[in-house]
């Protein structure tokens, strides 16, 4: 088969950030006057699993904030389903971000169990993590993004932080299966204002990152204005997300999934595809067939999101081909409400095969003629490689920058592409 040239492009984005992160967390927690709360108390700080820029340097600020003001500072493990549902998985994940009690100088609380802090007005239960009782007062610090799974003015970040990653395996099991009589927006707020109700919060600390996975905004916020600074941040976020730049294409090529790039391992909301009872996968883009070549190392085996491509290799099933990473991943999938993630797609023998049967299922469409883009992973989406098929459309996008010099499909000894860098 002969594959299309590549040429590489490079989205312009708003690169704008935050340049002192420690400072400015000092500055939004004296805003909030977060010092007349902590002294001789105390208190919890939420600890995520995501891969959130600088997320220790985060942290660490937080923690000798707390000390400095008077205070007991404890990390609390908050990432509901995440490293398998276990403690030593919690402790793993964290370790991989550059947070353990030695880094950080405090204590990490970490439980797998929680505690019900009373019901919705539906009856729904909400629960929270058992080592929140050993704390005065909590912080909440998470991440505010677009949610892989759902479309509202609010999705992923302080409320969701308090239903999911507070609530542990127990809650993140309860919140998902509700979800899917109510709602996830329903769910996941209203089980967080029971929560936010029932724990004694500072405040929260929302933060925002560019479409370069750089911190743009962080924003202290106390508890009684989560709901509408979050819509705000919400707001925010999506405008700064990085999409692929094109809404119909034949083929995309994944260099890497993960838990550390997406919760589905990829975001939903980039490629198109939720694959979830009851959501709508968004009209754009449209893209025919996706291929992945791996898995990230910092998801410890956990494959979740290779059902949502089309073909992948046995060399990435070797990767995950594990008992401990099978159980993690499905675990996380089965309380997740999206068994889909957990299964594989056509798997070739390698690279070569794989790309080949890639191009074999667009239909009659000449290889050369194929719209192609291949990114690093969906997370990271200001640099990626396209098709010639795609040349055109590119140099009439004034935020596009199209390489004059092409790329040839190439392949080692054991038919694994050689690819440009990204």
């Amino acid at each position: 088969m002969e594959f299309p040239k590549l040429y590489k492009i490079k989205q312009r984005f708003d690169t704008s950030v935050v340049e002192d992160i420690a400072t400015r967390i000092i500055d939004e927690l004296n805003r909030v006057e977060a010092e007349k709360q902590i002294k001789g108390k105390k208190i919890g700080i939420t600890a995520g699993s995501r891969g959130i820029k600088n997320v220790d340097i985060m942290y660490k600020t937080v923690i000798d904030y707390v000390r400095q003001k008077g205070g007991s500072p404890y990390l609390i493990a908050a990432m509901g389903s995440h490293g398998g549902g276990t403690v030593e998985g919690q402790l793993s994940i964290l370790e991989g971000l550059n947070v353990t009690e030695k880094s950080m100088g405090c204590p990490i609380l970490t439980s797998i169990h929680a505690y019900k802090v009373g019901e919705t007005q539906e009856g729904i239960p909400a629960y929270c993590n058992e080592r929140v009782k050993e704390v005065d007062k909590m912080i909440i610090l998470n991440r505010i993004k677009e949610h892989t799974d759902f479309t509202a003015i609010i999705e992923s970040g302080l409320h969701k932080m308090l239903t999911i990653g507070l609530g542990t395996l127990e809650g993140a099991d309860n919140a998902h299966l509700y979800a899917m009589k109510y709602g996830y927006f329903h769910t996941i707020t209203e089980i967080a204002k029971v929560i936010k109700n029932n724990i004694d919060i500072i405040c929260g600390i929302g933060i925002v990152e560019n479409a370069l996975c750089y911190t743009h905004t962080i924003e202290a916020i106390k508890p009684e204005d989560f709901w509408t600074r979050e819509i705000a941040l919400q707001e925010l976020a999506k405008k700064k997300a990085a999409k692929i730049p094109f809404d119909v294409f034949d083929i995309l090529l994944v260099k890497e999934i993960g838990k550390n790039i997406s919760g589905g391992g990829m975001d939903s909301k980039v490629i198109g595809r939720i694959r979830e009872l009851g959501q709508t996968d968004p009209e754009f883009p449209d893209i025919k067939r996706i291929s992945i070549f791996g898995i990230t190392p910092e998801s410890h085996g956990n494959y979740c999101g290779l059902g949502l491509g089309d073909f992948s290799t046995l060399k990435v099933f070797d990767e995950c081909n594990s008992r401990q990473a099978i159980r993690d991943t499905v675990v996380n999938c089965v309380v997740s409400m999206t068994p889909e993630y957990a299964t594989f797609p056509c798997l070739l023998e390698d690279e070569k095969e794989m790309l080949e049967q890639t191009f074999r299922n667009i239909g009659a469409v000449a290889s050369l003629d194929a719209r192609l883009v291949y990114i690093k992973n969906t997370k990271e989406l200001e640099t990626m490689y396209i098709s010639e098929a795609l040349l055109d459309e590119a140099n009439k996008n004034p935020n596009i920058d199209v390489f004059d010099k092409s790329y040839n499909f190439e392949f080692d000894k054991n038919n694994n592409m050689i690819v440009p860098m990204l």
